[in-house]
């Protein structure tokens, strides 16, 4: 037999042999994948959990964000009407004071020497115009003297209000209860109006100051809690 003749020969068996093995191949791979599949277990379809509640009316409560800056009820700082020098402080740093408490003196020296000479010079012009008065109602004299007594009489008067006003003000109290901050003068120091001695915060309550934008301002009214 030539070369050739042999190639062709085991060719064909090969082909024989691939034509026996490859259905037998398949047909016991399919066997295999059925038992497979018949051996495993059958799992139950998974049921979700539905909750049910009864359906009520309720309010739909909206809230808005926002950020704001706590603020005193009501704040200030405390300083003199007139010009001295501090006598006495009557508070410390931190402490509660009462409405109508004296928390500052002045020397009141000087006024008080002004007020008794302004008292005492509407003394005598009260005694000369009662004495002109009855002059006019005996017709002694004119009215347009007693006038003129009587005008300086007026004059003396309002100079002796204003001393007094000015002495009142050596006395500074608090205005509203509450807290004393820092304090920025001593006792001897020599203070004017635009000195400021300290500052007085009412603290119960506070207020609370925010913005909101301007599509949210017809939501808005008193007594909706913040």
């Amino acid at each position: 037999m030539t070369r050739s003749g042999r190639f062709i020969t085991v060719a064909v068996l090969a082909l024989a042999v691939a034509a026996v093995a490859v259905p037998r191949y398949r047909a016991w791979r399919s066997a295999s994948q059925s038992q497979k599949a018949s051996a495993a277990p059958t799992q139950a379809p998974r049921v979700p959990i539905v909750v049910v509640e009864e359906a009520r009316v309720q309010p739909l409560i909206e809230r808005l964000s926002t950020t704001g800056t706590l603020r005193a009820n009501e704040q200030i700082g405390l300083s003199s009407e007139i010009t001295g020098q501090v006598q006495a402080l009557h508070f410390q740093e931190g402490a509660r004071v009462d409405k109508g408490q004296v928390l500052v003196e002045i020397d009141a020296a000087e006024l008080t020497a002004q007020k008794d000479r302004a008292a005492h010079r509407v003394d005598l012009a009260r005694r000369r115009e009662a004495r002109q008065r009855q002059l006019l109602e005996d017709g002694l004299i004119s009215s347009q003297d007693y006038d003129f007594v009587r005008t300086d009489l007026e004059v003396l008067e309002a100079e002796l209000a204003l001393v007094e006003a000015q002495l009142e003000k050596t006395v500074i109290e608090a205005p509203f209860s509450g807290v004393i901050g820092l304090r920025f003068v001593s006792p001897g120091a020599y203070i004017t109006p635009q000195t400021r001695i300290a500052s007085l915060q009412d603290l119960d309550p506070m207020k609370l100051d925010f913005s909101i934008p301007e599509r949210y301002a017809d939501r808005i009214a008193v007594g909706q809690k913040v």
